[in-house]
């Protein structure tokens, strides 16, 4: 028989006693608490949420059409909107409005008035000359069409004083055609009311620069007549 082996108190090696684990006890809820949390807990109130967006765009719309009321009618403001460039031109104006953009133009012997689009609208005082026979062939033919192209254009026009107005500052040119059927006259409300007019005879060649501001049709006693504002002559 083999000898067992010695084991002295050095050799022997005690195993370290495992530590015991507190068991956490698991509270539990009572289900009358639980249900009353979930009745106080305030849902998301979808209507109020739309209430007030549609609180917001009627404010933003009535704001937008205050602006445009006072710019187009009254011709002032805008009130709302924020003035972001002034430029070296004479003093034009920029402002830009929810969704809306405004240039006041103010150029020096230049183009003047009141132009509104969308942000994107850009900064302009080009020029576009005309010819007084186009503009008269062009209305006598599709009103609608030469409307739509030049209203609001800022045109350069030549033609022979046809009538004066000292008092109200308009100077009219006028198109005669052999026929009668395309005559056609340009009436020029001057921007510069101390300006004399008494130089500009019947007859006198004058080239001016202004804003297409409305058309009216001819009548028994009228030609068709283009009417042209903040006018400048050159």
């Amino acid at each position: 028989m083999a000898r067992k082996a010695l084991v002295t108190d050095e050799q022997r090696v005690k195993k370290p006693k495992r530590e015991k684990k507190e068991k956490v006890k698991k509270t539990k809820v009572p289900k009358e608490k639980v249900e009353k949390a979930k009745k106080e807990r305030k849902p998301i109130n979808v209507r109020k949420i739309i209430n007030i967006a549609f609180t917001v765009i009627l404010v933003a719309l009535a704001v937008v059409l205050i602006d445009f009321i006072c710019i187009f009618e009254f011709h002032i403001g805008p009130f709302f909107a924020v003035r972001t460039n002034v430029y070296n031109d004479g003093g034009t104006k920029v402002y830009y409005g929810i969704g809306y953009k405004v240039i006041k133009y103010h150029q020096t012997n230049g183009k003047q008035g009141t132009k509104v689009g969308f942000w994107t609208m850009p900064y302009s005082t080009a020029v576009t000359p005309v010819e007084l026979l186009d503009l008269a062939i062009a209305y006598r033919n599709d009103p609608v069409k030469t409307y739509k192209k030049y209203y609001d254009q800022y045109l350069e026009l030549t033609g022979n004083v046809q009538l004066v107005d000292n008092q109200k500052k308009t100077i009219t040119v006028r198109y005669t055609d052999p026929d009668g059927k395309y005559t056609l006259d340009v009436v020029a409300n001057l921007y510069d009311q101390d300006i004399d007019l008494s130089v500009y005879g019947v007859g006198t060649e004058v080239t001016f620069v202004g804003s297409v501001s409305g058309f009216q049709d001819k009548t028994d006693t009228m030609p068709n007549q283009i009417l042209m504002r903040d006018c400048f002559i050159r």
